[in-house]
Order: C-alpha cells, then structure tokens, then sequence
C-alpha cells in the first residue's frame, strides 16, 4: 500500500492546490503549524473533503514536522510514501510514476532522491496546463518541452544550470559588494559566502549530479526506519538527512537512486509562498551549521556517486 504524505504548516490556499492532481483518498495530510488558526482551518477543509489527515506537535522546526511524517507513516499500513512539502506540487506524471513504482512495476527503491529539480517563482494562471494531460510514459514530453519565462522557473538547486551564480571554486566579490549595499556587512557577507562554497564543494564531491540538494521524495518503510530530521537545523535539514541516507546505502542497508526530473518533472518546488527560507530577507547563516555538520559525519568515499533511477514504462488506462 502507498499514499502521498502531505506536510503543512500553511497557507490554506496551498494545501487546497495540492489537489489540482492528486486525489484525495491516496493522500494523508499532517498538519504541523504553531498557527491554531491555521491548524483548525487546516483539520476543517480535510474533514470536509474526507482526507485523512493528523495534527502533531509543532516547535516550529520543519525538522519536527518532517519527523512526525515519518513516525505516522511507520505506525500505518503503507509500504511506500511519498513526502511533499505543503507548498510544493506533484505533478500528474509523478502521481503516477510514483504509485506505480511502489506497486511494483520496475525497480522499487528504498530512497529515490531528485535531481535537477524545477524550482516556480511566480506560477501564471496557465502553469498547471503545462503538466496537466502528462500523466505515463506516452504522454510525457521528453522533447520540446517549453516553459515561458513569465513563470520565472529554473533549476535552482543546480550547480550548472543556474545562470550567473552557476558553480565557481571562489567567493564572488561581486556578490559580496551586492550584500554590502542590502545592508549586510562585508565581514559577514564573507564569511556566509565562504560556508556556501564549502557546501557546494560537498555537492560537487558528495551530492549527486552537481546538485546543491537531491530533494528526498520517495521512501519505504525500510528507509523510514533509518531517518530521523536533525532538530537543530532550522534549514538544511534535508540535505544533511541526504548525506546520511547516501552513507547507508553505501554500505549495502539500503536501496538508494538519483532521479534526474528534466525534462519528466514529477515534484514542483513551488517558491510563490513564504516559508523559512523564503521570507522576503537574504540570510544565508544557516549554511555555517550545516558546514559544522557535515565537517563532522563520517560520511563516504569522496566520489561515490547513487544509480541512476530509469522511470519504468507505464500506461495510465
């Protein structure tokens, strides 16, 4: 058994889109929210729609949020979920490709991890057509596939696909002279920039594909077993939980695969909505304790790369 785990903290709006595409009785939400007003409003439109659906304590951490997905999801029946977070989307063809991989068809992975993710900036009222009749294997663009600028979308995780902040080994003075004239001093502007480089020697080492995060999606229950999101990273929890689900699949315990999204996108990451790390203020300090932390695993063999996970062929009847 398989469902789709949703994780929400708010808007209202953004968990009711979740529903463009997937269906509501393969879905569980978790609602994890200090906002009561939210939590309530939340639980209402769930048990309206007949979703399943559970509020956990909340200290405002996505770690916490993202830990009480997992302890729900080990205490169900379901073998296999997928965990999105509430403002992002899951498009027709991930809805399927996804329960169609727990199911069995093809090659099911303990882990699957993303790469060269589609990040939307400013979505148009036409987004969504985009993705809408690409539901299998037969009707997915693998070819001329055209978004329009309007919708400011790029794969901003990617070390080589992201424009003019594309990966260099040194610290932009350039960039440091625009923190500067934000009103952040250079000392600082230094020193946030200088962990952000060591960070991304980590992608370029350690990641997957010269990703900056191999967004985790897909789990089994093995996996979930295994996890636990580091309460003291407000932001970057989940790459830290990537590196250390990578150590275990390097040593054999489990089954983990790097799906590369372009051109098939199956998981949208939607930055139309505020969250912690997109509030409208550059702060780049959480990167200096994820540096801390990854300086401190014991992590794998510099160059250990994940197999590539192939989409099985399927038909959506």
């Amino acid at each position: 058994m398989f469902r789709y785990y949703i994780l929400t903290s708010g808007p209202l709006w953004s968990l009711e889109r979740q529903f463009t595409f997937l269906k509501t009785n393969e879905t569980v939400v978790v609602i994890n929210s200090l906002d009561k007003e939210y939590v309530d409003e939340a639980a209402e439109f769930c048990a309206f729609n007949n979703i399943e659906h559970y509020v956990t304590d909340s200290d405002g951490t996505p770690s916490t949020g993202k830990n009480s997905v997992l302890k729900l999801f080990l205490a169900s029946d379901y073998d296999y979920m997928v965990h999105v977070d509430g403002d992002d989307i899951i498009t027709p063809y991930g809805r399927n490709l996804y329960r169609t991989v727990a199911n069995g068809i093809g090659e099911t992975p303990d882990v699957i991890c993303l790469a060269n993710q589609l990040a939307v900036q400013t979505p148009q009222e036409d987004f969504f057509d985009l993705f809408r009749n690409q539901v299998d294997s037969l009707t997915v663009k693998r070819k001329n596939f055209y978004i329009s600028p309007k919708h400011n979308a790029h794969h901003t995780h990617s070390l080589t696909e992201r424009g003019p902040h594309r990966y260099t080994p040194k610290v932009s003075e350039n960039e440091i002279d625009r923190m500067v004239v934000d009103g952040i001093s250079r000392e600082t502007a230094r020193a946030w920039l200088t962990a952000r480089k060591i960070s991304e020697e980590y992608a370029v080492g350690y990641g997957d594909k010269m990703n900056t995060l191999n967004r985790l999606v897909f789990f089994s229950k093995k996996s979930a077993e295994m996890m636990h999101y580091d309460k003291d990273m407000m932001i970057g929890e989940d790459v830290l939980q990537y590196y250390e689900l990578k150590k275990l699949s390097y040593e054999g315990k489990i089954d983990m695969r790097v799906r590369n999204e372009n051109p098939c996108y199956s998981y949208l990451y939607m930055q139309d909505v505020d969250s912690v790390t997109r509030n409208g203020v550059l702060d780049l300090s959480w990167i200096e304790p994820l540096v801390i932390k990854l300086n401190s695993m014991d992590i794998f063999p510099l160059g250990y790369k994940l197999r590539e996970f192939r989409d099985p062929y399927y038909e959506v009847k």
